[in-house]
């Protein structure tokens, strides 16, 4: 029954619907040979047989909707004739299940025949489009016009209906055409310039100082300039170009290896600094170099080696730079290390003085577990400082005592001054402590002074003449002055004869020379020390550039 059914079904299927009717006819066939017998069921054909179940009822339903070719467009009506000639139309016994079942399906097949509509505009657009690119008469210059009348016939020219369409696909195709033109433009140009350049590799002494018209002349010359096909045609702007492309090639390369001659320099010269770096450590643990050392003072050493002649003439920090950076460092730590030393010292209780030895401080010291830090060379520099501001204490004090000295002989020659008050004093030049020790001594401030010292002071004193009034309008600089000629007087007078004035003379004329040529020092000390400054001021400014200098590289 099931394989008369699906000849049946073959036989049924209009001829017009061609090879796809006959595959759903036998798609249909199949279905139906998987129909059972029915057993007094519902739903099922007139011959009796049914699908086991609903589901399969309803995609039999579905099947023979398209099988027949039914639109989702089509009426209830419409698809009834169509189909109802067909056993599977019964495979559903009632009519509003029928009809359900063909409502479901016009919906999912109204959603494909849209589908299929774009899809297949989409192909006449695409053959549309094959039709034209393939037409060598079609040029970037072609008018729409001729072209749509030579095509009017074409299927493939007729299967896009829509004008405005047609001629978006020409336009496209024009636009992919010119395209393809200047694509093979371009690379018929590279052609030649790259046979050019071939011809302009041969030029003898070709380099980046060549010009252009010396380059261009010898490549003319050549024969394989006339008789190459790619260089058929070509123009002067292309060679031009070609040209231009290989000095580029040439100043890359030249400025590569300049880049790298720079890189090779700069390492060299960071070497150089590392190995004077290298100089300084060495002279640091030999205890050359410290936070107090000169470069006056090492100058003379560090130009004897290799390493300073090797910084000579580079770029960047000088070795004089480097000195002073390092020196800056190592005085930074001495400081430290004193400002440490001298509370290790303060809580000690212990003091340097002048006579302080370097086992008294080194013991001092050590009894501090803080100064297991300590740099030696800098306990021995901060021995030094500190026995040195010992020695500045000790001069300040006698200074101090010399100060307080001169007071006691100052009160105590106002104090002598005082007796010339007294008539019976009578004092000559010649006039001797002894004589007025008892008066002097009765004086309060003469307690102040030891014997020896009065005897001295007051001898002294009396060689002034202090008793000598000044006349009436005399000064005190010209009665210093008369005292002086009146000394000199008595001198002329001791003297055996007249050379010793010419002796005297001499001696004058000596110190006038000796008090010169000081001065003349003097004043070019000043300037000495003036200059010195100057340098050192400009030392100082050229040191924090070249700091600022050195940081900005390391950042790099």
């Amino acid at each position: 029954a099931a394989a008369a059914a699906a000849a049946a079904l073959s036989t049924a299927v209009p001829g017009a619907l061609g090879g796809a009717a006959t595959a759903a006819a036998a798609a249909a066939a199949a279905a139906a040979a998987t129909a059972i017998p029915a057993t007094g069921a519902e739903d099922g054909d007139a011959n009796g047989f049914m699908y086991a179940t609903k589901e399969e009822a309803r995609k039999a339903l579905t099947d023979l909707f398209m099988d027949k070719g039914v639109l989702s467009s089509w009426q209830w009506d419409k698809v009834k004739r169509a189909v109802a000639a067909d056993p599977r139309f019964n495979a559903l016994k009632r009519e509003n299940e029928k009809k359900n079942v063909w409502q479901t399906w016009r919906v999912v097949r109204a959603r494909e025949e849209k589908e299929e509509a774009r899809q297949q505009a989409r192909q006449a657009k695409q053959g549309l489009r094959e039709l034209f690119l393939s037409n060598s008469d079609i040029t970037p210059e072609s008018r729409w016009s001729d072209i749509s009348e030579v095509h009017k016939e074409n299927p493939a020219f007729l299967a896009v209906t829509d004008e405005r369409e047609r001629l978006d696909i020409f336009r496209d195709v024009l636009d992919e055409k010119a395209s393809i033109r200047r694509e093979e433009q371009r690379l018929a140009r590279k052609k030649q310039r790259e046979a050019y350049t071939a011809l302009l590799e041969r030029v003898p002494g070709l380099g980046i100082t060549t010009l252009w018209r010396d380059a261009h002349a010898a490549v003319q010359e050549m024969p394989e300039f006339r008789t190459n096909l790619d260089l058929k045609g070509i123009d002067n702007l292309e060679c031009l170009i070609a040209f231009q492309e290989r000095m580029q090639a040439f100043e890359t390369a030249h400025e590569e290896s300049r880049r790298a001659e720079r890189d090779r320099l700069r390492t060299v010269h960071r070497i150089n600094r590392d190995a004077f770096l290298g100089l300084l450590s060495e002279l640091e643990a030999s205890n050359m170099l410290h936070g107090e050392s000169t470069w006056t003072g090492l100058r003379d050493m560090v130009m004897q080696d290799i390493r300073f002649d090797q910084m000579l003439g580079q770029p960047g920090s000088s070795a004089l730079d480097l000195f002073k950076i390092r020196t800056e460092e190592l005085y930074e730590q001495l400081a430290a290390d004193k400002a440490l030393i001298r509370d290790i010292l303060k809580d000690a209780g212990f003091e340097v003085g002048v006579e302080t030895t370097w086992e008294q401080f080194a013991a001092a010291l050590q009894a501090d577990p803080r100064a297991a830090t300590l740099k030696p060379m800098n306990v021995k520099l901060a021995l030094q400082s500190m026995q040195r501001r010992a020695a500045d204490r000790e001069r300040d004090e006698q200074r101090q005592q010399e100060k307080k000295q001169k007071k006691k002989v100052s009160a105590f020659k106002t104090a002598l001054a005082s007796l010339l008050k007294d008539p019976a004093v009578k004092l000559t030049a010649e006039s001797t402590y002894a004589e007025f020790k008892e008066k002097i001594e009765a004086l309060e401030v003469t307690a102040e002074l030891p014997d020896s010292e009065r005897v001295t002071v007051f001898e002294a004193w009396v060689k002034t003449e202090p008793w000598i009034e000044p006349a009436e309008g005399e000064d005190e600089s010209e009665r210093h002055r008369h005292r002086k000629h009146r000394h000199r007087s008595r001198s002329r007078s001791r003297s055996p004869d007249d050379s010793d004035d010419d002796k005297r003379k001499k001696r004058k004329k000596d110190k006038k020379k000796s008090s010169k040529s000081k001065k003349k020092r003097h004043h070019s000390d000043s300037e000495a020390s003036d200059k010195e400054s100057g340098s050192e001021g400009e030392l100082e400014r050229k040191r924090q550039a070249l700091l600022a200098q050195l940081n900005a590289n390391n950042h790099e």
